[in-house]
């Protein structure tokens, strides 16, 4: 990354922290785009260059959390099969958007989020995720791996909804999210493979 691209990098992430500290503190509605360019020292101009909105700036934090679990997980892509390597975002996912239930539940009802376009020279964890699989031979390689990880987290973000909406003694997260990715998983096998559907005893 150059020396312009880390510039700009440092900028979008004080603003996303800023926007975060006075959500936290004034709450999402009572917070303006102008308190928060106050709060970073910038103009709101310089504000809508990075984020068109402050639904946009949730967006991006929902990405980032999708991101650091992928960072924060052993194996980087390489070591795990497709399924455990899943487990272990999953997991970590999970872990990272428990520590902070109220933004989690802000960003999950107000922001339109779908997954971000990968900066250029970079693939997105999800790509890298199926590419890996792909070239272990355990996934269909009718899809490219970015269609396939865009498809994947899509269906994360949604049990993470659905697990906002439930009761109480609904099943954890983790496991929610778990259940997701594996049923997702399970149609992204090879054309020739099927999965044995789950009989009740």
């Amino acid at each position: 990354m150059g020396l312009r691209e880390t510039k700009k990098a440092r900028q979008r992430a004080e603003i996303l922290e800023s926007s975060l500290m006075l959500f936290r503190e004034r709450g999402y509605e009572a917070t303006r785009v102008r308190d928060v360019a106050n709060r970073t020292a910038i103009s709101e101009a310089t504000f809508f260059n990075y984020f068109p909105t402050k639904e946009a700036v949730l967006g991006r934090w929902v990405d980032e959390q999708f991101a650091a679990a992928a960072t924060a997980s052993p194996g980087g892509g390489t070591g795990a099969g497709t399924r455990q390597r899943a487990h272990q975002i999953v997991r970590a996912l999970a872990t990272g958007l428990a520590a902070d239930p109220e933004l989690t539940r802000l960003a999950w009802t107000r922001a339109r989020w779908a997954p971000a376009a990968s900066l250029p020279g970079e693939s997105r964890w999800s790509e890298l995720l199926f590419a890996a699989g792909q070239a272990r031979d355990e996934v269909r390689g009718d899809l490219s791996p970015g269609r396939l990880g865009s498809l994947l987290e899509g269906v994360l973000h949604v049990a993470v909804g659905d697990w906002l909406r439930s009761g109480a003694n609904a099943p954890s997260l983790e496991s929610q999210l778990r259940q997701a990715a594996d049923v997702f998983l399970d149609g992204c096998r090879k054309r020739h493979e099927r999965v044995a559907s789950a009989r009740p005893r």
